[in-house]
C-alpha cells in the first residue's frame, strides 16, 4: 500500500468524522430549540401556575433550561418526549375547564 493512499484513507477518514460531528451538533441543536419550544408552549397555558413551574425540573430529567445545551441527544430526546406528556396534560386540564 503506498504512502498516498495511506494518507488519502486517512483524510476521508477525518472529514467523515467532521461531518458526523456536525450533523450531530446540528440534530442537538434542533432537539434543544424543540425543548425550549415545548417549555414555552407549556407556560402559555392557562392551567399554568407556580405548582407546574417547581414540577418542570422533574419533567425535565433534573436538567435545568440554562443547562440543555449540555444534555446528551439521547437525555434531550427523553425530556422531549416528557415535556410532550406534560403538555398534553396541560391542555387536557383547560379542556376540562371549558
Amino acid at each position: 500500500m503506498s504512502i498516498e493512499l495511506i494518507i488519502g484513507s486517512i483524510a476521508l477518514i477525518i472529514s467523515s468524522m467532521a461531518l458526523i460531528f456536525v450533523l450531530y451538533r446540528h440534530y442537538k441543536n434542533i432537539l434543544t430549540q424543540d425543548v425550549k419550544s415545548l417549555i414555552k408552549k407549556c407556560r402559555a397555558c392557562i392551567s399554568w401556575d407556580r405548582k407546574s413551574e417547581s414540577k418542570l425540573i422533574n419533567w425535565m430529567e433534573g436538567i435545568a433550561e440554562e443547562d440543555l445545551h449540555r444534555a446528551s441527544i439521547r437525555k434531550l430526546l427523553k425530556i422531549k418526549e416528557s415535556l410532550v406528556e406534560y403538555f398534553n396534560i396541560h391542555i387536557e386540564e383547560v379542556i376540562k375547564r371549558f
